[in-house]
C-alpha cells in the first residue's frame, strides 16, 4: 500500500505531465489526464479510514465523477456530459462537506462574493458596449 507522501508526489507529477502534454498537444495527454484523477481517487481510499463515513463515500463517489467527466470531456463531442458529471461531482461535495459540519449560511461572505459578482458582471458587460 503506497504512503499518502507517495501518492500525493506520484499525482502531482502526473498532473505535471498532463498540463505538459496538453501544452505541445500530444496524443498521451489523454492517458495522463485521467490517470492524474485516479491517483487522486486512490488517495482518500487507501487512507481515509480516520474520516467521517458519509464524508469520506460522498468524497470517493463525488471523484469517480470527476473521473467520468474528465474522461468524457477529452472527446469534444461529449463536452455536454463532461459538464453535467462534473456539476454532479460538485453537488456530491458540497454534501460530503455539509456531512461533516452541517449547513451553515454566513451572510457577510453571502454578500460580498455576490457584490463582486455583480461588479465582475456590469464590469464585462459595460466592455461589449
Amino acid at each position: 500500500m503506497p504512503s499518502l507522501k507517495v501518492l500525493n508526489i506520484l499525482a502531482f507529477f502526473s498532473a505535471i505531465i498532463a498540463i505538459y502534454l496538453d501544452f505541445i498537444d500530444h496524443a498521451s495527454y489523454d492517458l495522463f489526464k485521467p490517470l492524474t484523477t485516479i491517483l487522486v481517487i486512490l488517495i482518500p481510499i487507501i487512507h481515509g479510514n480516520r474520516m467521517l463515513k458519509s464524508y469520506l463515500y460522498l468524497t470517493i463517489v463525488a471523484l469517480l465523477f470527476c473521473l467520468i467527466g474528465d474522461i468524457l470531456l477529452l472527446r469534444e463531442s461529449q463536452f455536454v456530459w463532461g459538464l453535467a458529471a462534473f456539476l454532479i461531482a460538485h453537488l456530491l461535495f458540497m454534501f460530503s462537506f455539509i456531512a461533516i459540519d452541517k449547513f451553515k449560511l454566513y451572510f457577510s461572505p453571502l454578500i460580498i462574493l455576490s457584490l463582486i459578482g455583480l461588479g465582475y458582471y456590469l464590469f464585462m458587460t459595460s466592455l461589449k458596449a
